[in-house]
């Protein structure tokens, strides 16, 4: 059984000019330096260049909002800028700008 999950990142995200700048280039979003993540029934596999802050999935009960981590320590924040840095250029120009995303997915 498959149910849908929530990762509170802080960097980038693939997005559908993300992923068509990887086609182009003929790169797997993995060895582009983004973390890859399961979808089922997404026309775009999802996925983030940065930090997992939090996650969260339906099998909570409840969840109160101000309990979800959305800010970065500092050292998450350092590690995000430099993965999202390394990536390449032409994948960066396109890419959404560092910040902190609800990227979601399914198990």
């Amino acid at each position: 059984m498959s149910y849908s999950m929530v990762s509170v990142v802080i960097g980038t995200y693939i997005n559908q000019a993300v992923n068509d700048e990887l086609e182009s280039m003929g790169i797997e979003a993995e060895d582009a330096g983004f973390e890859v993540l399961y979808s089922g029934g997404a026309n775009i596999q999802p996925g983030y260049c940065g930090v997992e802050i939090y996650s969260f999935d339906e099998c909570t009960d409840a969840l109160k909002v101000s309990d979800i981590k959305l800010h970065p320590n500092s050292n998450q924040m350092a590690e995000a800028t430099k993965l999202f840095n390394a990536l390449d250029p032409k994948v960066k120009a396109v890419a959404p700008p560092l910040d902190v995303y609800f990227v979601f997915h399914t198990s």
